[in-house]
C-alpha cells in the first residue's frame, strides 16, 4: 500500500477539564447522526482539549455550539499507511516538514490501513499535500 498523505481539517473543543467533557462532546456530535473518524482528548492547566475529525464537520461544530461548547476548525494532516510500515513510510514521506509534535492521533481500520493525524508548524506552506 502506497502513502497517502493530504491535509483535512479538525475541530478543536476547550473546555474544563472534568470527568465528562469527552462522553459530553461525543454524544452531542452522534445525536446529530455525524460519524467520529478521529477522536483525541488531554487536558492542559485545567483546560480540556479534544480533537475530533468527523464526516461533517460544520454540522458536529453547530451541534457543539449549541450543546455550550466552544468548536473551532483547523488543518490537519491525514496520513493512512499500512499499520506494519507506519513510522518508515511517515518519515520518509513528510521529509522536510516540520511536524508539531504537540499530538499525534492513530486509528486502525480493519487491518488493512492505519491512519494518523498530526498538525504542521507550517499548514500554510504544506497545502501541496493535498
Amino acid at each position: 500500500m502506497k502513502t497517502n498523505i493530504e491535509m483535512e481539517r479538525e475541530i478543536v473543543v476547550k473546555s474544563r477539564d472534568e470527568v465528562g467533557i469527552l462522553s459530553r462532546v461525543s454524544c452531542a456530535i452522534a445525536e446529530g447522526k455525524v460519524n467520529i473518524r478521529s477522536i483525541c482528548g488531554y487536558g492542559v492547566d485545567g483546560e480540556g482539549h479534544i480533537r475530533v475529525v468527523t464526516d461533517n464537520n460544520e454540522r458536529a461544530i453547530e451541534l457543539l455550539k449549541k450543546s455550550g461548547f466552544e468548536a473551532s476548525e483547523h488543518d490537519v494532516v491525514r496520513c493512512e499507511v499500512a499499520p506494519n510500515l507506519l513510522h518508515p513510510e511517515v518519515s520518509s514521506a513528510l521529509d522536510g516538514y516540520e511536524i508539531e509534535n504537540n499530538y499525534w492521533c492513530a486509528a486502525a481500520h480493519g487491518g488493512e490501513h492505519a491512519v494518523l493525524y498530526f498538525s504542521l508548524r507550517d499548514n500554510i506552506h504544506s497545502t501541496n499535500l493535498s
